[in-house]
């Protein structure tokens, strides 16, 4: 995504005309959405906690070993989502 703003920008695209958002099927139709005109944001996480604790600890987007993550939004209104464990269906990190 960011690669496309980059680009888009030399031709006039505006950063907050990206709206990346969450979808589907069971959902109908969305699941989360951005604020309009927010742009990309993302969050970076230290890849290493990621992928050997299963938790996504917060890291300097510079740092060696982060990978950024776009953030998709809020739940729209009416809907909760819960991420939990497949193992256990016991719910992950925060609300």
């Amino acid at each position: 995504m960011q690669a496309l703003l980059d680009a888009g920008e030399r031709h006039g695209m505006s950063a907050g005309s990206v709206f990346p958002a969450f979808g589907m099927a069971e959902v109908a139709i969305a699941g989360t959405f951005p604020n309009v005109g927010q742009g990309l944001r993302t969050d970076p996480v230290d890849l290493q906690t990621l992928e050997q604790e299963r938790y996504a600890a917060p890291a300097d987007p510079d740092a060696p070993g982060t990978r950024s993550f776009v953030v998709l939004g809020r739940p729209i209104p009416g809907l909760e989502i819960r991420v939990v464990d497949p193992a256990t269906a016991e719910p992950l990190g925060r609300a």
